[in-house]
This record gives structure tokens, C-alpha cells and sequence, in this order.
């Protein structure tokens, strides 16, 4: 009777707790899912305390004992059954409103890229917080049933998901904070950036591999495996397969020399010569510890092995020259030429702001069978001399042609 008569206000005061929850400014948008949580919580407390009231009463009456225990081991499986996915519910509605407020103060603070940086986090951060919550249903319920393997192994479960779920935090915040010190100034020249670009990955993986390894040893000791064991087993394993490995040390060898000698950078246009007299050119994308990652001009990613890098050519330090050599007949000026070409190379220059020295006539490269090779230089910025060079050909073309002059072809000689 005191259930049946105290019910009605319990449900007042959750109702009226409600209402005012719902008027806060940032709840406003998810009112329909807090009627369902307030309904789902008043739910389970009228419940709880029907059921709690029938295992008081069962207890006045002379039944045995183990029957009156389990129905109150049944009531608290109830409980924390109930009360943790309601609380899995709350954590949904208290994440959809941090991603709100985060999104809202990124854009204030013009941070959108911290944003979106940290915003594929968010449903890790749920998954994870809903496994500790199971998970430590899965505990209570075994303490209630006295079951020691599931009481015993919960908390440790529980520190192996925080664990991970830190280490999941640590690694895009840490590499956020050093993209913010490494790039964030806005005065740096072109050749600081360029360095900047290169230690960031470097940086980066190392911060990856100490937040691994932590995670592992902190694994480690919380099942109370001593890690210093493992450790010294895997040095001993470790030059027993250098030996085996010689390829792979020779490739982090020449990594560090290419970092510390400054041969390229992250951005340099360079040609290198690989074993078997092939050779490669692009533009640097990455510089790692075992390969480096070279663009190719036609778009393709070229990732080649840094013990396999032979000689090293550079276009991007200080200048560089971009060469265009045209074939004229025998019969043309060659003064004409000339003043076309300087011409042609002085309009160019006041077009482009790559070019440091305007083109000039290197001189006359070859004869053919039916026509003369001229070379021209230009001196460039570094690697600018691809681009520029196909705007020179094309200014000389339009040039030859409307002056009615003809080019001849080298490939005829």
C-alpha cells in the first residue's frame, strides 16, 4: 500500500525534474530522447520498488531462506541491468551535445581543423565508454553471483579498454600539437617549411610507436607479466635477426644519412638512379626511415627503398636551369633567332615570377642533316623548370608562327 500510494508522486518528481532539465539551451534539440530516458528511468524505479516491496514481503513469511536470496540477487541484476543501459542512453545524448558544442566553438575560434581532426574519435569514445559500461554490468552481476573469474578479470578488462581508448586520444592530439609547433608559424621561408615537412613524419611515427609500446607494457603489467623479461628475450631475438635482416638496417642506415646530410626534402623535385641502371624522378611527398616517397609527374607514387637510392640529383636547391633546344632550317638567320628567342625570353620573365634570370641563347647545340640545334637556358626556381619550360616552347611556337617562320623537326636528322 505505501508503493501503490507514494508511486504517483515519484513520477511527479521525475516528470517535473524533466521539464526542467529539457529548458536548458543546449537540450533543447533532443527533448523527444529525454522524454524517453525520463520515461524509461521512472519506469525502472516504480519497478525496482514493486519488486523490492515483494521481496520484503516474501521475507515475513517462513519460506527458505536460498529462495528469499535470490530473488534479492534477481532484484539487484534488475537494477544494474537496467540503470546501465539507461546510462549507455545518457552518454549517446551527452556526446552528440559535446560534438555540437566543439563544432560551435571551432568555428568561433577558426579551429575547424582541430575539429575535424578529433571528430572521428567521438563514436570510438562512445564504443569504448558503452564496452567499460557492459562490461561492468558483467562484474556486478558476477560478484552478485559469486562468480570469482568475472570479478576478478572485470577491472582488469576495464584498464585494457582505457588503455586503448588513451592511447587512441594521445596520438591525433599529439600529432595536432606537433603540427601546430612544427608548421604553425607563418613567417617561415620556403626552405625552413620544406625541413619542418620532413622531421614531421619522423616525429609522428616515433610518437606512434612510443604510444604502442606503452599501451603493451602497461597491458603487460596489469595481467602481472613482468615486461623486463620479454624485453631482454626480444633483444637477444633482435640482433639474431639483424644478422638476417641486413637489407633492412642498410635502408634505415641510409635514412638517417639522407636526414642529417640534407641531400632532399619533403617538396624537393629530384632524379635518383636505382640499381640495374633505372632511374626515377618526382617530387619528394615523404621522407621516412626505410623508404622514401617520390610523385612522379604523371601522378604516380614511386616508393623506393633508401638503401636502393644510388646518385642524387636535385632540382630544388637554389636554382635551377630549364633548357629548351629548337631545331630551325639551315636556310633561317640565325641573328633573327636569336632576338626571337631573347624577346620571347624577356616577356616570359615579366610573366612569371619563377624565373630569376630572363632565357638566353646557349648557342648552337648540333648540326643535322636538315636543320640546327640551338639550345636555351633559363634560369628558374627550384623546380619550376618542368613548367616553365612548356611555357617556353609554347610563347616560341605562337612567336615562330605568326612571323610565318617554320620549325623544323630534330627527329628528322
Amino acid at each position: 500500500m505505501l508503493v501503490k500510494l507514494s508511486i504517483p508522486q515519484v513520477r511527479g518528481g521525475i516528470w517535473r525534474f524533466c521539464d526542467r532539465v529539457k529548458q536548458l539551451g543546449p537540450l533543447l534539440e533532443y527533448q523527444e530522447r529525454l522524454d524517453t530516458i525520463f520515461k524509461d528511468f521512472s519506469n525502472i524505479v516504480i519497478n525496482s520498488a514493486w519488486l523490492g516491496s515483494f521481496v520484503l514481503s516474501i521475507s515475513f513469511f517462513y519460506v527458505p531462506k536460498i529462495i528469499n536470496n535470490n530473488l534479492s540477487i534477481a532484484l539487484k541484476i534488475y537494477i544494474i541491468i537496467a540503470f546501465g543501459l539507461l546510462l549507455i542512453k545518457l552518454i549517446s545524448i551527452a556526446i552528440d551535445i559535446l560534438t555540437k558544442i566543439s563544432l560551435n566553438y571551432a568555428i568561433l575560434k577558426e579551429r575547424q581543423d582541430l575539429y575535424e581532426r578529433l571528430y572521428p574519435l567521438l563514436p570510438l569514445f562512445n564504443k569504448c565508454l558503452n564496452g567499460i559500461i557492459y562490461i561492468t554490468i558483467v562484474g556486478l552481476i558476477g560478484e552478485e553471483l559469486k562468480l570469482k573469474l568475472v570479478t576478478n578479470s572485470t577491472p582488469k578488462i576495464i584498464q585494457i579498454v582505457v588503455i586503448l581508448l588513451c592511447g587512441s586520444f594521445l596520438i591525433p592530439i599529439a600529432e595536432f600539437i606537433i603540427e601546430e609547433l612544427l608548421l604553425g608559424d607563418r613567417h617561415l621561408t620556403e626552405i625552413q617549411k620544406k625541413r619542418r615537412l620532413t622531421l614531421k613524419p619522423l616525429i609522428r611515427n616515433f610518437i606512434k610507436y612510443f604510444v604502442y609500446f606503452t599501451a603493451i607494457v602497461s597491458g603487460l603489467k596489469i595481467f602481472g607479466i613482468d615486461p623486463t623479461a620479454i624485453l631482454a628475450g626480444a633483444g637477444i631475438v633482435g640482433i639474431a635477426v639483424g644478422f638476417g635482416a641486413q637489407n633492412l638496417i642498410n635502408d634505415i642506415v641510409c635514412g638517417f644519412l639522407i636526414l642529417f646530410e640534407n641531400y632532399y626534402l619533403v617538396g624537393d623535385y629530384i632524379q635518383i638512379s636505382l640499381p640495374e641502371e633505372d632511374t626515377l624522378e618526382g617530387t619528394v611527398e615523404a621522407i621516412e626511415l626505410r623508404t622514401t616517397q617520390i610523385r612522379h609527374p604523371d601522378g604516380q607514387l614511386q616508393i623506393v627503398r633508401n638503401g636502393n637510392i644510388g646518385s642524387i640529383v636535385n632540382y630544388s636547391k637554389e636554382y635551377v636551369y630549364a633548357k629548351v633546344e629548337i631545331s630551325v632550317p639551315y636556310d633561317v638567320d640565325l641573328d633573327t633567332i636569336y632576338d626571337i628567342i631573347e624577346t620571347v625570353g624577356n616577356k616570359l620573365k615579366r610573366e612569371s615570377p619563377d624565373i630569376l634570370e630572363a632565357t638566353q641563347v646557349d648557342g648552337l647545340e648540333e648540326f643535322g642533316k636538315t636543320s640546327l640545334l640551338i639550345r636555351t637556358i633559363t634560369k628558374v626556381k627550384p623546380g619550376k623548370h618542368l613548367e616553365l619550360q612548356r611555357c617556353l616552347r609554347r610563347m616560341l611556337k605562337d612567336t615562330f608562327d605568326g612571323q610565318k617562320m617554320k620549325i623544323a623537326s630534330h627527329d628528322d636528322d
